[in-house]
């Protein structure tokens, strides 16, 4: 337990401009003062204090991951993961048939599958890439035959289903009426094939489980937050089932170490307003879980070709998938807003961001209301330069994941028409425009680790030595901004934490790094804490 006033000295205390003080003073869980020097201690009357001697280390404002599942964290520590070369070892990603069937297998037998067995009612797998290396349905089938399979692409918007999950969702039934802009592949026969593109949601009806095995997977999502050194997270959760439930019974039992704000998909978000039970936006339950925002969809992934463009893809006949007209995203940003929730938006591709600023623009609210309530474009992968006024005009911002530079150099100009190469991951524009910018992981789809995302804002590999736009790379202090102030600014909450000012709750991180560095490979988090009380030690 720490002591209510506890006093950091000798060592290096974050400022996003000019030279970091040395100390900070923490009473009661916020920062009571801050200094440049170690005279200024003297006058502090600090007799009674803990004094603890940072030596030399660097002390941050609580860095936070603005965009995470922690339920799908959970749940992808559990399932299969087809990232890995067996079942304990990592690889970059299964390559052909052989190792998915391999990999399915080899799971199937581990005490990894066994001891969870009997508490899901679906297998699922996350991981696979290339439709090209995804089995038949024959042999998914023998792979898992006893109840549903959903094996997830790592962008978790193509899947592959066996007979099992087909028949659960009923794609071959005469009365099915397929959701709009889902698409399942069929045969020639017109019988489902088991790839379905954008069926997140359709899927998650056949995705139930119990409470038990929900805040089961709550609860290991979380202590993987806790352990990449996090103190906040924006979590975005969705629709299955009780998961909402699971949520609120882990706030009220005090099980949350630390902050918690919740993004529930725009379905819960419906479901939870016709039982009446949806709670005020920004009510925090326990001390930890707060009631944020509402997620929408508005196009697809630049993986899966799905992400709605202006262009054609250069590899397909198509522009991808608008998941929202202007029209039903104008009608559910509208029901967002009445009910005083802000909306955080998927869009990865310019059309997507067109018809999101037009729903904006169009739900009968001014722009000054909307101004308000800080609406965020979330990944903003492919943004028009025509589009940044518009963006600051509605008080939109822009949460990214910097390790998806990494992840998409190598094929994105491949991929995406020549005429919006310039629009791509263009942070450093957005910042110097004032678009406020929050750093994110989109965990599980990328793996939780803060400082190796702080590093993909600074160096932007291409994946082939060189750098991916350079004119765009962040400052080390920017990218350290924009997960720590910038986090904080994607929860309206930047008078509150984010900087360490004085008054501001005492959330901050120890690291060893220093700020003069030009790199934070070689960086590690030390030490966490909330409200001044550690929550992680390395």
């Amino acid at each position: 337990m720490v002591d209510s006033t506890i006093l950091f000295h000798n060592g290096s205390v974050f400022s996003t401009e000019g030279p970091p003080d040395c100390w900070i003073l923490i009473k009661d869980g916020k920062v009571a003062a801050r200094g440049n020097s170690a005279e200024q201690i003297k006058d502090l009357n600090l007799d009674n204090a803990t004094k603890i001697d940072l030596q030399g280390k660097l002390l941050t404002p609580g860095i936070g991951d603005a965009h995470i599942h922690v339920g799908d964290v959970g749940w992808g520590r559990e399932v299969l993961d087809l990232h890995r070369a067996s079942v304990t070892e990592p690889k970059d990603s299964a390559r052909s048939k052989d190792d998915f069937v391999n990999l399915t297998r080899e799971y199937l037998a581990s005490e990894k599958w066994l001891t969870i067995n009997d508490t899901v009612n679906n297998f699922e797998a996350l991981g696979w890439w290339d439709e090209s290396d995804v089995p038949d349905l024959e042999t998914l089938d023998s792979l898992v035959s006893d109840r549903p399979a959903i094996f997830h692409r790592r962008c978790l918007h193509v899947m592959a289903l066996n007979s099992k999950a087909i028949s659960a969702l009923r794609l071959d039934s005469e009365e099915f009426v397929p959701p709009a802009n889902i698409e399942i592949v069929r045969d020639e026969n017109g019988k489902a094939t088991g790839l379905l593109r954008e069926g997140f949601n359709l899927v998650s009806e056949i995705r139930v489980e119990s409470s038990t095995t929900l805040k089961r997977r709550i609860i290991l999502g979380l202590e993987t937050c806790v352990k990449a050194g996090l103190t906040q997270v924006h979590a975005c959760e969705g629709k299955e089932p009780g998961l909402i439930e699971a949520w609120l019974e882990l706030a009220k039992e005090n099980k949350l170490k630390i902050r918690v704000f919740l993004s529930i998909f725009y379905d819960a978000f419906v479901d939870l307003k016709t039982r009446n039970i949806l709670p005020k936006q920004g009510v925090t339950f326990g001390d930890r879980l707060t009631f944020d925002r509402v997620k929408l969809f508005a196009d697809g992934a630049l993986g899966a070709n799905t992400a709605a463009l202006s262009k054609h893809y250069k590899q397909a006949p198509h522009s991808g998938i608008a998941l929202e007209s202007i029209e039903s995203m104008t009608f559910k940003l509208t029901e967002i807003m009445d009910q005083g929730y802000r909306a955080e938006i998927h869009v990865i591709g310019d059309r997507a961001v067109d018809n999101t600023l037009d729903g904006l623009f169009n739900s009968g609210y001014s722009i000054e209301q909307i101004r308000k309530f800080r609406h965020i474009l979330n990944h903003s992968q492919i943004i028009r330069k025509d589009q940044h006024q518009r963006i600051i005009d509605l008080g939109c911002s822009c949460s990214i994941q910097p390790q998806f530079v990494t992840s998409d150099a190598p094929w994105v100009y491949e991929s995406v028409p020549d005429e919006l190469h310039d629009a791509l991951y263009t942070w450093k524009t957005f910042l110097d425009l004032g678009i406020p910018v929050h750093g994110g992981s989109d965990s599980p789809v990328e793996e939780i680790l803060p400082l190796e995302a702080i590093e993909a804002a600074i160096k932007r590999s291409d994946g082939n030595g060189g750098t991916f736009m350079p004119a765009e790379c962040l400052t080390l202090r920017e990218a350290l901004s924009i997960f720590t102030h910038g986090v904080a600014q994607g929860v309206r909450l930047e008078n509150k934490i984010g900087s360490l000012l004085p008054g501001q709750l005492a959330d901050f991180n120890i690291l060893n790094g220093s700020l003069d560095d030009t790199s934070v490979q070689n960086w590690k988090i030390l030490e966490s804490f909330v409200e001044g009380k550690l929550v992680f030690k390395a």
